[in-house]
C-alpha cells in the first residue's frame, strides 16, 4: 500500500511539473521590453505620475536598448 502511495505522488508530481514547463515555453519577443499592469488610467494623477518616472527612467537608462 505504501508503495502505491509513492507512486502515485510521485506521478502527481511529475503531471504538475511537466505541466508548469509547457508555460514557460514561449520565447520573448523583445528583451529589452517590460510589460507592467497597473489599476489606474492614464489621466488620473496617479497614472500621470508614472507616466513621468517611466519616461525619465527610459531616458536615463538607454544601455542595450535597440
Amino acid at each position: 500500500m505504501k508503495k502505491f502511495w509513492k507512486t502515485g505522488l510521485a506521478a502527481i508530481a511529475c503531471m504538475a511539473g511537466l505541466s508548469l514547463a509547457g508555460c514557460s515555453s514561449q520565447k520573448a519577443q523583445n528583451l529589452n521590453t517590460v510589460t507592467m499592469w497597473v489599476h489606474v488610467s492614464k489621466d488620473d494623477p496617479e497614472g500621470k505620475a508614472l507616466s513621468k518616472n517611466i519616461s525619465i527612467f527610459n531616458k536615463t537608462n538607454t544601455r542595450g536598448a535597440s
